[in-house]
């Protein structure tokens, strides 16, 4: 059908204003568009632009089936910004009244609020109240998914948030909730908290969900608590009182204890602690019962491999533990449990603690090269505190930013080192020279006498001769000073010379010694002035 281009011919025939023909065509255009392909031809002939004109008929049978291909074409993204940009919210809004359409545009809408540029649109209309008002009048046993879904949805933008807690509507919210244990709700409930012009409405009701975390089976349930309770960011909430009054530490402890809990939970649990430790009671409160420790421990995890690979073979490198683990692949557990660390080192109090006490700095130095940019940005922040506050881990922790920033010249100049001391033994035997000076060598000087005629500025051949060994064993490698043929000077009977003066010896060391023991220095002034045609040489 798609070769026949039999799409094209239905789009068509939607400019007619018979209303059977009408019927039956977007009954074929609503099973046509379950494929990808024809939901592409149909957004290539602007189905979804003739679809006003349709809907304006207000034929019950022909809205009905129009919704139907409307949500068909709503799992597309782009074909749902159309529907926006087209007018079709305030159309199917006030269709959310009729019985009959409820389910569909309900689910139209679900798929429209999941775009967030979206969601702030339904600001302006009165989807927000006529939702919480089906919602809070639907029964308690039956919920409507659509419905709490769309709710959801709705919730995360900072308007619809606080249009849904208006009129009291927050405490049949919470009650419902907490009667039936519902998850859905109480997740609702949680994306209104995240906004701080909601906050604080959710005050009253701490003590319920902190009693709730404890008492309640429902894990589900507990997981979106454990998140109402980790949004409320509020400075006068004192968060020690809470952990007290409802034993929440002994369970918290339960919950980082690795793989024994979900990881929804876990998560939610080490964001409430990141929340509750900018108190800083209740972050001395977490220090005195090691939370932290349960915290690296769950950082750690079961299986570890090195982090830091870059500049791995620098000599010297630091002792710093290995912390990547199968917890750490997920970024965002690595980011909350680095930036309750973060908080509690905000802390006088509990700085100390989490410097001298616990392997946190061991840790945050190997994570501050994380790929994720958030990870390494708390990182940097925690380490610049612990810098000003300790000076053993502040030359630690420059030295490791310094290996870092510096790792390939450090490798470059680790490998030459390795090179100089590897050389050739088969040169060596053939008296040449390594390809470096050794350190020992570069530290031996030359000391004229302050009686010698011999200026500083005079050249090599002056002191020691004017010709080079024309020896062509060696080849083209520079010849040491002290290996000079002196014999044009000196000739080759002066007792003062031996063998060893005219040859490379088989080390650095044996050179310099050899030189060294028959350096001569001269001419020098005579004693009497007849004998100034007469040179003579002073051996050392």
């Amino acid at each position: 059908m798609r070769r026949k281009n039999v799409v094209g011919m239905l789009t068509k025939t939607l400019d007619r204003d018979n209303i059977d023909l009408l019927i039956l065509v977007l009954t074929f255009l609503k099973k046509l568009a379950i494929f990808r392909e024809n939901v592409d031809d149909m957004a290539n002939l602007n189905v979804v632009e003739k679809l006003p004109r349709v809907l304006m008929m207000n034929h019950p049978d022909l809205i009905h089936i129009t919704l139907k291909l409307l949500l068909n074409l709503s799992f597309d993204t782009l074909l749902r910004e159309r529907m926006v940009r087209v007018g079709f919210l305030p159309k199917l809004v006030s269709l959310l009244s009729d019985q009959r359409h409820e389910a569909i545009v309900l689910r139209i809408l679900y798929h429209m609020s999941m775009d967030d540029r979206c969601k702030s649109m339904f600001t302006y209309t009165e989807c927000v109240p006529m939702a919480m008002s089906m919602l809070l009048d639907s029964s308690e046993e039956e919920a409507n998914l659509e419905l709490i879904a769309l709710c959801i949805n709705l919730a995360i933008n900072k308007r619809n948030a606080q249009m849904m807690v208006e009129n009291n509507r927050l405490q049949s919210l919470m009650t419902r909730a907490f009667r039936n244990q519902d998850s859905l709700l109480m997740k609702m409930l949680r994306n209104i908290a995240q906004h701080d012009s909601t906050k604080q409405s959710f005050v009253e009701f701490v003590g319920d969900i902190a009693k709730a975390i404890g008492d309640c089976e429902n894990e589900d349930f507990v997981v979106e608590c454990v998140g109402v309770l980790g949004n409320m960011t509020l400075p006068d909430l004192d968060f020690s009182q809470l952990m007290q009054r409802f034993n929440l530490i002994p369970w918290i402890f339960n919950v980082l204890v690795p793989s024994r809990r979900d990881d929804d939970l876990v998560l939610e649990v080490v964001v409430f602690l990141g929340t509750a430790a900018a108190d800083e009671g209740c972050a001395t409160l977490l220090c005195k019962a090691d939370v932290l420790l349960s915290l690296i421990e769950l950082l750690k995890g079961k299986k570890s491999r090195p982090l830091c690979e870059v500049a791995s073979t620098i000599p010297s490198r630091p002792s710093v533990p290995c912390t990547v683990s199968a917890k750490q692949e997920d970024d965002e557990m690595v980011l909350q449990i680095i930036y309750v660390f973060f908080v509690v080192s905000r802390h006088v109090a509990t700085r100390e603690y989490l410097i001298r006490e616990t392997e946190a700095p061991a840790y945050l130095i190997d994570l501050m090269h994380d790929k994720n940019t958030h990870i390494r940005k708390v990182c940097n922040m925690c380490l610049d505190i612990i810098v000003d506050w300790d000076k053993d881990w502040a030359e630690r922790i420059k030295l490791e930013k310094f290996r870092w920033h510096n790792s390939q010249w450090l490798e470059m100049v680790e490998n030459s080192a390795l090179d100089s001391t590897g050389f050739d033994k088969a040169s060596t035997l053939d008296n040449d020279l390594p390809a470096y000076l050794e350190d020992d060598i570069m530290q031996h000087t030359l000391l004229f006498p302050s009686g010698s005629h011999l200026a500083l500025n005079e050249p090599d051949d002056m002191m020691l001769g004017n010709d080079f060994d024309s020896n062509k064993d060696v080849g083209n490698r520079p010849k040491s000073r002290y290996s000079l043929d002196l014999d044009s000077d000196l000739g080759d009977t002066n007792p003062l010379f031996n063998k060893s003066c005219m040859s490379t010896s088989n080390s650095s060391e044996d050179i310099v010694r050899n030189g060294l023991s028959h350096l001569m220095l001269g001419p020098l002034l005579p004693a009497d002035d007849s004998q100034l045609d007469a040179p003579q040489y002073v051996m050392i």
